[in-house]
């Protein structure tokens, strides 16, 4: 597919893994390839539907640094026509305009993967009897994206969840926090107190 030439994968990987990005160290761009193999691979199963529907731009914003295009979809299907709504997010990146995140029908892309990689850091800890997310984790999660981008192209697509504004893992646990040890719980009444959820622990400075 093509389309990954006008995303900003980058900015997909880091979204995706949020505050666990820095962690990676030099691994960053690692993960940058194995994230762009897996969205092709989940893209090309699209493709056909992709080819044979009409599109029918809606409204446009854009900011100084931000746009949003809102496009409908159309497929034919025997006698009924699939209709399908889309919003392509933009951002300026090197003076250019990439994609940064697309909504289909409400669901984000960013989000779904994003749930997708937490599930597996979940499932990894629980395998290895970790209580917080290490270097080893986060390599075992490397090689679980690898397998998932080397997987068949018959393989099932991931399922897809709404957007939604609440994290997939609770607001304490900061990007840049070292893993080496327990990170201070918020104040009750800190807006991360409230926040619902959770997911793997991680270290943070002593």
């Amino acid at each position: 597919t093509a389309i990954h030439k006008h995303m900003d994968m980058q900015e997909i990987a880091k979204r995706s893994i949020e505050y666990y990005w820095s962690d990676l160290g030099e691994r960053q761009k690692e993960y940058v390839s194995l994230m762009t193999r897996y969205f092709i691979r989940i893209a090309a199963k699209h493709a056909h539907r992709i080819a044979e529907s009409e599109f029918i731009y809606g409204e446009e914003a854009a900011g100084v640094e931000r746009a949003r295009v809102d496009i409908i979809m159309k497929k034919k299907g025997g006698l009924h026509t699939r209709q399908s709504e889309v919003s392509v997010r933009l951002h300026l990146a090197d003076n250019e305009w990439r994609i940064r995140d697309v909504i289909f029908d409400g669901i984000s892309i960013i989000s779904t993967i994003n749930s997708q990689f937490f599930s597996m850091l979940r499932r990894l800890m629980k395998e290895r009897g970790e209580l917080y997310v290490t270097t080893g984790t986060l390599d075992a999660l490397l090689a679980k994206i690898r397998e998932k981008a080397e997987a068949p192209a018959d393989a099932p697509v991931p399922p897809r969840r709404r957007a939604s504004s609440t994290p997939a893992m609770p607001r304490d646990r900061r990007p840049g926090a070292s893993l080496r040890g327990p990170r201070p719980r918020p104040s009750p009444s800190s807006p991360a107190a409230r926040t619902p959820g959770g997911g793997p622990g991680r270290r943070g400075r002593r």
